[in-house]
């Protein structure tokens, strides 16, 4: 079991697409991994509405005029507005990732 989510979750360079696939959510990207469209390991963007826990270092800032921001950083792209709220999020993970995460989350919400 243990091994089944190391694979899951593990960095395969080999799997690497040559241009990075955007999807609008996280069902989104299950669905083309079924259709097999994407690889299993390939870093992949996805819009992602709750909240992300992350200490990662911010690497930039750019103004998209009077309105709005973008914030990027290693692995996600934040767009907030003029009061700080977040707009839209996009963040990098693999197919695999979202296959745990999901798999995770239905077992606690099952026994709960």
């Amino acid at each position: 079991m243990v091994l089944g989510c190391y694979y899951l979750t593990a960095h395969n360079p080999s799997q690497q697409t040559r241009h990075p696939h955007y999807f609008s959510n996280l069902d989104d990207c299950l669905m083309a991994y079924e259709q097999r469209l994407i690889p299993l390991h390939a870093y992949i963007w996805v819009r992602f509405n709750d909240t992300v826990d992350d200490d990662s270092e911010l690497i930039k800032i750019d103004s998209l005029g009077l309105d709005s921001t973008i914030e990027v950083f290693s692995n996600r792209v934040v767009r907030k507005n003029i009061q700080n709220e977040i707009l839209v999020q996009y963040i990098l993970t693999t197919p695999g990732r979202i296959i745990l995460n999901k798999i995770l989350q239905d077992s606690l919400t099952f026994s709960s």
